[in-house]
């Protein structure tokens, strides 16, 4: 850009591109560099990893004419991951949870999360992915099987269907829930609209939801059906006789136990 500036300085003309211009129209094909990219990251990785002694593995797309195509996801446990993971016993809980945003090689970053013995939330393993199908979300499961031994006892993850089917056909033992911030959206989306003209009432119906979702403590477990079914009656009158349905068929009794997208399960 600069070079091409004083050019037009010595030549008395208006320079009227910008180095943003420069850069689009200029740049060479993205293809080969994001296949050197792709083949830097995976060496990065082999290195890295292998010296650390940890569990990483990455997964090709397949071409129709059967060739190995481009990096579709990479998986890597992060240090002191698995020993983490198996000195938590059985009946565990990880989140499992996405950006929506991917890197200059378009391949998203997902993180398994979880909870040590004193509550802190502690990142078991990392995958990028390029593709977002059932068939690549259960690849990176079948990852952390063979990595961490151990499948949770419950996941929660967004409302992704693709990593659903996974799920389901991965972990079929595992108790799958929803973020706290997905759960949330459903609500507002089924529930707002009856109470739209009615500030106050959606005030309370809205802070007997987050009350329920809030309650983190084991202890308070046993309340959480009574509560729900004040919340639910509460509406039930409130929406009468316009509807004798109850809430349930928009939203889920199961609690989240406070977790929500990007917080510690």
């Amino acid at each position: 850009y600069l070079i091409a500036k004083q050019k037009c300085d010595a030549l008395a003309l208006d320079a009227t591109f910008t180095a943003q211009y420069l850069q689009y129209h200029c740049r060479t094909s993205k293809r080969p560099r994001k296949m050197l990219a792709s083949a830097a990251l995976l060496r990065q990785m082999e290195k890295d990893f292998e010296e650390s002694n940890l569990g990483y593995g990455f997964r090709l797309s397949e071409r129709p004419d059967g060739a190995d195509g481009k990096l579709a996801a990479a998986f890597g446990e992060i240090p002191g991951g698995r020993d983490l993971w198996l000195s938590l016993g059985t009946n565990e809980v990880v989140q499992i949870d996405e950006t929506f945003g991917t890197n200059f090689l378009g391949m998203r970053l997902m993180l398994f999360v979880c909870c040590d013995k004193l509550g802190k939330s502690r990142p078991l393993a990392l995958a990028f992915t390029a593709e977002h199908d059932t068939k690549s979300y259960e690849w990176i499961l079948d990852q952390f099987n063979n990595i961490f031994s151990i499948q949770p006892a419950v996941v929660l993850t967004d409302g992704d269907p693709a990593m659903r089917a996974a799920l389901k056909s991965r972990w079929p033992s595992s108790k799958h829930l929803l973020c706290l911030f997905h759960k949330w959206l459903n609500f507002f989306k089924h529930i707002h609209p009856w109470f739209s003209s009615h500030n106050e009432e959606w005030k309370t119906m809205k802070g007997k939801f987050w009350n329920i979702c809030k309650q983190t403590d084991i202890k308070t477990q046993e309340n959480i059906a009574a509560e729900w079914e004040d919340m639910v009656d509460m509406f039930v009158k409130f929406t009468a006789p316009s509807t004798s349905a109850t809430a349930t068929t928009s939203t889920s009794a199961t609690s989240t136990s406070g977790a929500g997208a990007g917080d510690g399960a």
